[in-house]
């Protein structure tokens, strides 16, 4: 019998100055925010789902980015953005 191997998959997105990657499987997901022109790490969490790491990524990243009294929601954000698979 072969071994078992794990398919992970990856996403990344960038927002103004934020870069966005997204890292898991099905029940477990890695997120980590970079500064885009340097790639300083800046925030890294786990979320139970695709949906809720890229929504916590982009809420950190528009937090940070236009502070706590943005118009900005994060999730509809993290929906508009251009999600590239690696």
């Amino acid at each position: 019998m072969g071994d078992l191997c794990q398919i992970r998959r990856g996403y990344r997105a960038q927002w103004r100055d934020m870069a966005f990657f997204v890292e898991g499987e099905t029940a477990r997901w890695t997120l980590r925010v970079h500064r885009a022109s340097d790639s300083q790490p800046l925030y890294a969490a786990e979320r139970c789902g695709i949906g809720a790491a890229r929504a916590a990524a982009v809420e950190f990243g528009v937090f940070r980015e236009l502070g706590p009294a943005s118009s900005v929601i994060p999730s509809q954000l993290a929906a508009e953005l251009n999600w590239q698979e690696y």
